[in-house]
């Protein structure tokens, strides 16, 4: 009987605790819960204010970056193009030679120049040139005179002025009524530098290709972005409504926080945070809530005193739960009172959580990539200590004492895009970064970094580099066989320190200019290419002209004469650009030549031949493929250029132009220019005609003719001398003398006498017999 009783007892008194518990933890838990949302709302706006702040610095920083990008693309296309028109030699003719013989040829190799210069920019509009000494415009199509070329009031508002060398702000431009106009800034070069008055040179950007560069540095949804010129026009608004172009129109809840100015270029840009609704109903009744969280929370203490002193119990049931977190920097020792605990422990909840956000809001492998292509760039210079606190940072390698960079380039990479999608692009770039870490990583330390869409640097810190050209020799076969791509590695010198993997990145982009001489399943050492004799360009431009003469010339000796151009190139060791610039010289003497021919027929399939050594040319490894093709096209050019030479139609040619001279050499106004109108003839190719024909220029036969009949009217007739001058094609008596002068030695009247005095007295002499 006592046993049940206990029994009940314990029963009933285990139901009364738990009875107590219930209703303890019914009236602490929700003041509990009440407080801690509140302080949780409370730090969530204000790391949501910190978070803005942060975004606003990191907005700063971005747009500064933007800045710095439109200002170094614009420099570099300043740099680049007044440096190679310094030194070009048709511009300098161009200017000085007026009325050159060679001033057609000297207009062509201008435009083509340009027109390269202009090629080599996606940014860059144009390149013209302005002539004073005769008032026309090259462009790098045509030239024009000034009167009729569409930007003639920029040139003659310009011209004149002795302004320094700056950037012009926006405008409206065009070289031709075909093209529309365009929205340019344009830079003038007095010529010759620095401020001389035989003309000038205009460099117009495309301010819509040069703002699409920077397109992808700022996300509209995210971030506001004006830019505006110096005249104060809106060049581009990113973040706002489609009709809102003037700062002005910015609503108060989108303003532009932060502004940078580049002086270089005139511009400036305003940019700023785009909040959202939620954002920015926060940011209106932020101090509310804040003022709203802090009252619950006193509510809440004076509530939980008032609970703490019925029972103790629950407080160190919850100071017992705070301690089973696992909370970081918390003190383990007792705290001046349990609710300074838990202040002490919801405070280090919310720096975790904000430690947290930062470090997911930190773009890791942008700041590894920009890292890595600032330090071998050798932009940004790195200490051990810093390499260390990085290595750290981005997983990087730790250094040793001897490393090499090597760069992998990706050959016939607008062949590479072309065949083959986006997904399946990033797939091969991820499969070649792949196999090469999945190779080396286990016998030494490596990293890889894509620095530009075509090249991958590759950065070797075994500590053992002898080896290296062999690893990279095989890389190359191996992908060219797995993965169906053909790339060419540059290896730079190794390097004993940071500053020195900086030189050795060069160096590996410098061994990549020489593919061409080297064996295309092999690595190129920048140590080979660095041992390249110098050579006279000059001297190889020669050769392929005196080349092309003898093709024109129709001598088999110009086989000799490529062959030995090509074998020189490769003893010498000469650069890829080097190397292509002299084929494509050739190429354009082939190209002209063609141009003369007056059957269009022969003349297209000439072209045609030109067009497709030009296109073949692109897709060479190696200079000894280079070599075969230039001498195979150059075999078909000569077989069907001799055949044309040799043909009737070209004889018949000749003699068509020969009688129309002698039967028409009177005319005043004949010229060459006439000639090759009346008979669809280069004015190039018909003075080429009467050299190869007659042994003489075109002038030197017309006068011939011309003097012959005088001298024949001279002593079979009695007119005067200025009659005959006009029936023999000269506009005055003064001009023929002259001629007749210089060529017999005496004027037309003693002429006459001479001749006509001893024929009287023949006669004379037979009248009287």
């Amino acid at each position: 009987m006592k046993v049940i009783t206990v029994n009940r007892r314990r029963a009933a008194d285990e139901w009364v605790e738990k009875k107590g518990y219930k209703r303890i933890l019914l009236s602490y838990l929700p003041l509990v819960l009440t407080m801690i949302s509140a302080v949780i709302f409370v730090s969530f706006i204000i790391v949501t204010d910190q978070i803005t702040k942060e975004a606003e610095k990191a907005n700063a920083v971005s747009t500064g970056y933007i800045a710095d990008t439109l200002e170094s693309t614009v420099e570099e296309i300043e740099v680049s193009v007044l440096r190679e028109l310094a030194i070009n030699r048709s511009l300098n003719r161009f200017m000085n030679d007026v009325t050159g013989e060679n001033i057609r040829v000297t207009q062509y190799e201008l435009s083509r120049d340009l027109d390269k210069l202009a090629g080599a920019y996606p940014e860059l509009r144009s390149i013209y040139v302005y002539r004073s000494a005769d008032a026309v415009v090259l462009t790098q199509r045509e030239i024009t005179p000034l009167p009729a070329f569409p930007d003639k009031e920029f040139v003659a508002a310009h011209f004149p002025s002795n302004r320094a060398r700056k950037w012009l702000p926006v405008r409206s431009f065009t070289d031709s009524v075909l093209t529309p106009p365009r929205q340019v800034i344009s830079l003038i070069q007095r010529f010759p530098l620095p401020l001389g008055s035989q003309g000038m040179v205009v460099i117009n950007v495309d301010t819509d290709k040069l703002i699409r560069r920077i397109d992808h540095m700022t996300s509209p949804d995210v971030a506001l972005l004006d830019i505006r010129d110096a005249n104060g026009q809106s060049l581009q608004t990113a973040g706002g409504n489609e009709d809102q172009n003037d700062q002005n129109s910015v609503s108060a809840t989108e303003e532009y926080t932060f502004e940078r100015y580049s002086s270089y270029l005139g511009w400036t840009l305003h940019s700023g945070l785009k909040k959202g609704p939620l954002s920015r109903w926060v940011s209106v009744i932020s101090y509310l809530w804040i003022a709203i969280g802090i009252a619950v929370a006193v509510l809440c203490l004076f509530a939980c005193v008032y609970i703490f002193k019925r029972s103790y119990r629950p407080v160190e049931l919850l100071l017992e739960r705070i301690r089973q977190v696992p909370l970081q920097h918390l003190p383990k020792q007792k705290a001046a009172d349990e609710f300074a605990y838990i202040e002490k422990a919801l405070e280090n909840l919310v720096e975790t959580t904000r430690h947290y956000e930062q470090r997911h809001q930190e773009d890791w492998m942008l700041g590894k990539r920009q890292f890595i292509r600032d330090w071998l760039e050798g932009e940004q210079p790195v200490t051990d200590e810093e390499w260390q606190e990085k290595a750290r940072l981005f997983g990087l390698p730790e250094l040793r004492d001897t490393c090499a960079v090597a760069v992998v380039e990706l050959n016939d990479y607008r062949d590479f895009t072309q065949r083959n999608g986006e997904r399946d692009q990033r797939f091969l770039k991820f499969s070649l970064v792949h196999v090469i870490r999945e190779r080396w990583q286990i016998e030494g330390s490596i990293e890889t970094e894509w620095i530009a869409p075509d090249r991958l640097a590759v950065l070797w810190m075994s500590g053992v580099t002898d080896d290296l050209l062999v690893r990279m020799g095989k890389l190359i076969r191996w992908v060219a066989h797995h993965l169906n791509l053909t790339v060419r590695i540059g290896v730079g010198l190794p390097a004993h320190s940071l500053a020195d993997a900086a030189d050795s990145f060069r160096q590996a982009n410098a061994a990549l200019r020489y593919k061409l001489i080297h064996d295309q399943h092999s690595a190129i050492p920048y140590a080979v290419t660095a041992q390249a004799a110098p050579y006279s360009a000059y001297s190889y431009y020669r050769m392929m002209a005196a080349c092309m003469k003898e093709l024109r010339a129709m001598n088999e000796s110009w086989k000799q004469q490529s062959d030995a151009i090509f074998s020189r190139m490769q003893e010498e060791r000469l650069a890829d650009e080097e190397l292509l610039a002299i084929v494509q010289y050739g190429l354009m003497l082939l190209l002209e030549e063609a141009e003369s021919v007056a059957d269009p027929v022969v003349r297209s399939q000439l072209e045609e031949v030109v067009t497709e050594l030009r296109t073949q040319m692109e897709h060479t490894g190696q200079l000894s493929e280079l070599h075969t093709l230039f001498h195979a096209q150059l075999e078909r050019y000569f077989a069907q250029y001799a055949l044309y030479k040799t043909s009737n139609k070209y004889l018949e040619t000749i003699n068509r132009v020969k009688q129309y001279i002698e039967k028409h050499f009177a005319d005043p106004d004949l010229s060459l220019t006439h000639i090759s109108d009346k008979f669809a003839l280069k004015p190039k190719y018909a003075s080429q005609l009467f050299k190869e024909e007659f042994g003489m220029k075109f002038v030197d036969f017309l006068v011939q003719l011309r003097m012959e009949d005088a001298k024949r009217r001279l002593v079979e007739t009695t007119a005067p001398v200025q009659d005959i001058a006009q029936q023999v094609g000269y506009t005055t008596s003064i001009a023929f003398g002259r001629m007749f002068k210089k060529l017999e030695g005496i004027t037309p009247g003693d002429y006459r006498k001479m001749k006509v005095r001893p024929q009287q007295g023949i006669d004379c002499g037979r009248a009287a017999e």
